[in-house]
This record gives C-alpha cells, sequence and structure tokens, in this order.
C-alpha cells in the first residue's frame, strides 16, 4: 500500500510541476498578480489579447488604480495552492519527506 501512496504522491507533483509558473505561461501570468495592465500587455500580449476571456475564466478584475488582481475565482485558487507547495518546499525538513517519495 505505501509504493500506491508514494506512486500517486510522485504523479500529483509531477502534474503540479507541469502547471507551475515555470512551465505554464498561464499559471505564471496569475501568479504575477496583481499587476498593472500595461505590464501585462508588454509581458504577455499573446494572453492580453484575450483579456476578457481571462477575466472570466480566472475570475480577475481591476482595482481602483488600475491593477488587474484575481478576485476569489480560479486565480485564487492557483495563487494559494503554489504558495503553499513552494512555503513547503522551503522548508528543508518537509522537503526531505517530499524527497524522500521519490526513492524506489
Amino acid at each position: 500500500m505505501e509504493q500506491n501512496v508514494q506512486k500517486y504522491f510522485r504523479q500529483m507533483l509531477e502534474g503540479l510541476s507541469y502547471t507551475g509558473p515555470a512551465s505554464n505561461l498561464l499559471t505564471q501570468f496569475v501568479f504575477l498578480l496583481p499587476r498593472r495592465a500595461r505590464e501585462l500587455y508588454r509581458q504577455y500580449p499573446e494572453l492580453m489579447e484575450h483579456e476578457e476571456e481571462l477575466m472570466k475564466l480566472f475570475g480577475l478584475g481591476f482595482d481602483s488604480e488600475g491593477y488587474l488582481e484575481a478576485r476569489g475565482g480560479i486565480a485564487e485558487h492557483i495563487n494559494d495552492l503554489y504558495y503553499k507547495l513552494f512555503r513547503l518546499l522551503s522548508d528543508p525538513s518537509s522537503r526531505k519527506k517530499v524527497a524522500g517519495t521519490f526513492r524506489d
């Protein structure tokens, strides 16, 4: 049973690595929020061409100062997930436990 848990945990971490900010442009975009729209247009012109769709899909909105931000939608969940994962992996003890799941 323990090997199955290790296998599933490994698969979960591998999946998260494929969708993380380093590997996925949409996740990277969301992870940088809040940002001014003009900065995002410069950095992500191919995404900002679809600004309205992104806002609906990820639950984004503009604040009173012109910053695009997450507003309770999936963007907040993505950010929360990766911040917690990075916090977990920044702790040496936790990182050691996670690394142990990759031993066969």
